[in-house]
């Protein structure tokens, strides 16, 4: 079972001077260091002559910040007095590599290069290339994972939650418009910084997502403590607020052993209970396994001193035990291959997974409102109105 909120590792910064070595100064052209990160942002370069084109030279910038921020990132002190020290050649080495790939393209002798004709695609491409201004920091806010909680900057703000290596990025980011980058730019190298993990993880099947509407599938154990958390911290409030956008279905985690026989963590008792809630889920409807599930979390699962028995809640939602008990002793194994099948197929097992269209996994029982943003992201528009709402 995977942890109901599983501890997030947070990233820890090295002390390091805010002082840069003179020489790595003197490569970067004047870039400017912020306090408490040995982080170089160039000034936009002002071309006066050579061979090394401005692309060619956003990439040099870009690629001693990456040698700085794996520096930044090691354990070990001595991995950053080795970086400061042999900073001035790893930029020679790098201007040579550029130089050496793509500088030197000659044209043939005699010949002028003759001046294209403009165009529609060469003028999109100038406002392209043009400075940024600070609509890109929405951008930004969708593109960079906090490590904190795993949301992206936009929904943590939202959420209200803590996010300070997302503050600094936006720092970064206004001084970055204030000096001349351009939006690519900017993008560009914000997507390739260290960051958290989305929530919401590819699992390899493809999309299979409606207009206006969020398909989620829950893959539990019905004995699972946080498999039952699931369905009262996350479903619960997710039908309350989506409503009609949300089309939701349970299934169970569960395997074949070498015998054939089904077998669940939790023992045996967890696999008549699976059993048991697949044939309601199938044979009634799932808002009756909702209903049925609701009274064995509070009756049976969480009632220590005097726990029901499962009759008692399918006669709470109306439900005849002797009708869920022939389909448990003649149909459920039957029903439960498709359950298998998804499990497999979706890579869904840990209790709770939740499947998003098909092709997004959340795991752990995190509370609706803490995953709210990145569901939202998923539904295809027009958006639910509880989406808009903070």
């Amino acid at each position: 079972m995977a942890p109901m909120n599983p501890p997030i590792p947070m990233y820890s910064r090295l002390p390091i001077s805010n002082s840069l070595p003179s020489d790595a100064r003197r490569a970067a052209r004047g870039g400017a260091a912020f306090p408490g990160a040995f982080i170089i942002l160039p000034r936009r370069p002002r071309w006066k002559r050579g061979r090394i084109s401005p692309h060619e030279k956003y990439l040099l910038h870009y690629m001693a910040i990456s040698l700085i921020l794996y520096a930044q990132a090691k354990s070990e002190k001595g991995a950053i007095r080795r970086m400061k020290k042999h900073f001035s050649w790893i930029l020679i080495l790098l201007t040579a590599m550029i130089l050496s790939a793509g500088c030197n393209k000659s044209k043939p002798p005699g010949k002028t290069a003759e001046k294209a004709p403009a165009t529609d695609k060469a003028k999109a491409g100038d406002q392209a290339g043009a400075p940024a201004d600070a609509s890109v920091l929405d951008e930004v806010k969708d593109i960079y994972v906090c490590k904190q909680n795993s949301m992206y900057l936009s929904e943590s703000e939202e959420a209200g939650a803590i996010c300070p290596d997302g503050a600094k990025v936006l720092e970064w980011v206004k001084k970055m418009i204030d000096q001349g980058w351009t939006r690519d730019d900017i993008l560009e190298l914000v997507r390739n910084l260290q960051m958290g993990r989305p929530l919401a993880q590819e699992n390899g099947q493809p999309e299979c997502a409606q207009q206006g509407v969020l398909k989620a599938e829950g893959f539990i154990m019905s004995y699972c403590p946080y498999g039952v958390q699931w369905v009262s911290s996350t479903l619960d409030p997710m039908i309350n607020n989506l409503g009609a956008a949300l089309d939701y279905k349970p299934y169970f985690i569960m395997q074949k052993g070498a015998d054939g026989k089904l077998t669940a963590m939790h023992g045996q008792k967890e696999v008549d209970e699976n059993l048991r809630m697949i044939c309601i889920r199938d044979k009634w409807s799932v808002q009756k396994w909702l209903e049925y599930t609701r009274c064995f979390s509070a009756e049976i699962f969480n009632n220590r001193e005097a726990p029901k028995d499962w009759t008692f809640c399918a006669k709470q939602v109306g439900i005849d035990p002797a009708a869920v008990d022939a389909c448990f002793k003649t149909e459920a194994a039957s029903l439960a291959e498709k359950d298998l099948q998804l499990v497999m197929k979706y890579n869904a097992g840990a209790s709770p997974t939740a499947v998003y269209n098909c092709h997004k996994n959340i795991v752990g029982a995190i509370p609706f409102q803490n995953i709210k943003g990145a569901v939202c992201r998923l539904i295809p528009d027009p958006k639910p109105e509880a989406c808009s709402r903070s």
